[in-house]
């Protein structure tokens, strides 16, 4: 059952039609922050919660995607301030490589990623997978349009370099 088929028996239909096309892009951004599909489900629902408690206030000075991402970031921030972190689980590598490549990538880029701190992630994964603009990775996240800019330059530079220390250990060993 989906998060908006769940709050369903809470919300109208309306509601729910409302949220539903943020769905998945909000799932992927919840589980890229909390760590765990079963936090990342947690933060959904809370995060539809919240929106639809906030529904009311809701004053259209943003886009609703924008809002609701404000939300989640805050709600999975939230989380994590309460639990030790996870590693992430990301989308797959691409699929023509063997299950072990795919696996190895996998581990490899997630090692990556926990080295950022949670909004910096945020951030980098809203620019780099999502494709939003600064400016909305700005409304989103309750910052400005050249911080973002600046988060997104450390977040390449700490993968720049966990890239270059990981090339550097597999020089020595044997």
């Amino acid at each position: 059952m989906t998060s908006v088929a769940f709050l369903q028996q809470d919300a109208t239909s309306e509601t729910a039609a409302l949220l539903a096309p943020h769905e998945a892009s909000l799932r992927f951004l919840c589980r890229e922050l909390t760590g765990n599909h079963d936090d990342a489900e947690d933060a959904l629902q809370e995060t539809f919660l919240r929106a639809i408690r906030g529904l009311g206030s809701f004053r259209g000075e943003a886009q609703l995607k924008t809002w609701l991402t404000r939300i989640a970031i805050r709600v999975c921030l939230e989380q994590r301030r309460k639990q030790p972190i996870a590693l992430e689980q990301l989308p797959a590598p691409r699929p023509h490589a063997s299950p072990e490549t795919q696996t190895l990538q996998k581990f490899l880029l997630q090692s990556a990623l926990s080295e950022l701190p949670p909004r910096r992630r945020a951030i980098f994964l809203l620019k780099e997978v999502e494709g939003w603009s600064l400016s909305e990775i700005a409304e989103a996240t309750g910052t400005n349009a050249p911080l973002v800019k600046v988060e997104l330059y450390r977040a390449r530079k700490t993968l720049q370099s966990w890239v270059v220390r990981q090339e550097i250990q597999e020089k020595r060993i044997p």
